[in-house]
């Protein structure tokens, strides 16, 4: 029966499992969520159908017979569909901000005030767009447009790195408590004259891949904090970049972690009903 007891307590531990895939929703959220700033017309954006081109608009190789009227009718109506499209991605994020329960609300606030910010102008550019009547006029408001889309680039993949970082922690502790629910388990079949060498070893192996975890989203965090005093952009891009493969790395290793105990509970139910 040693095996069932140890079945017993791993069976809290398996049903984190299925949580480690809301890490992978968010990781995949990021991707779909940011969405590129191009400068030329053959740069695909990371969201397909929402990038936002300055050039575009603009573009001369529209056939001659195009009245000039036209063609700045035409800028028009793209900018206020980017612009328009762009407000729609961005108030469905700051919802999901408001109701993030593993944000603090300090943190919430910030964010909360960056992306209304931010939706703001993207609001007043709208009326801007319809009052022009020239190119001129419209490529100055295009300019303004790509800087306030930057920025709400920036506000979405900083939330969404910090989301991440704090469920991830939250995993880890419960990853914590749990390998300490099952050592409780292995000191029972222990004083019961069980044999529980190799449940020791599964434990032993479990715990370094939870520390290695833990190790990861500490170094993510401490490097999440220095984006905001770096001296440049691309700076800011890398320390962001080697932020991202910390949690990533963090999360492979709560999910070894996991597998590790489900593949021991599943052999051994094997061993002993086949």
């Amino acid at each position: 029966m040693g095996g069932i007891a140890f079945l017993l307590a791993v069976s809290f531990v398996l049903s984190f499992m299925d949580k480690t895939s809301s890490i992978n929703s968010i990781m995949s959220g990021a991707s779909r969520s940011k969405t590129s700033i191009s400068t030329d017309d053959n740069h695909d954006g990371v969201l397909a159908g929402n990038s936002f081109n300055v050039k575009k608009p603009f573009d001369d190789r529209q056939p001659s017979y195009n009245a000039e009227s036209v063609k700045i009718e035409r800028a028009k109506r793209y900018l206020l569909m980017k612009v328009d499209n762009r407000i729609k991605q961005l108030n469905p994020f700051k919802a999901r901000i408001v109701n993030m329960t593993v944000l603090k609300s300090s943190d919430k606030d910030k964010l909360v005030v960056e992306l209304n910010d931010e939706i703001s102008q993207l609001q007043a550019y709208l009326t801007e767009i319809k009052s022009c009547e020239t190119k001129d006029e419209l490529r100055i408001v295009a300019d303004k447009i790509k800087t306030v889309w930057l920025q709400s680039s920036e506000s979405v993949k900083h939330a969404e790195e910090k989301i991440v970082a704090l469920k991830e922690n939250q995993l880890i502790q419960e990853a914590v408590s749990a390998a300490a629910g099952i050592q409780k388990r292995i000191d029972v079949l222990k004083s019961a004259g069980k044999e529980t060498r190799n449940y020791e070893t599964l434990l032993a192996e479990y715990g370094k891949k939870i520390d290695a975890a833990k190790q990861d989203v500490k170094s993510a965090n401490a490097t999440y904090l220095s984006v905001a005093s770096a001296s440049s952009e691309g700076e800011k891009a890398v320390l962001m970049k080697d932020t991202h493969e910390l949690l990533k790395s963090a999360q492979a290793d709560i999910r070894a972690a996991y597998k590790l105990v489900s593949k021991e509970a599943r052999e051994d139910f094997s061993r002993r009903y086949r």
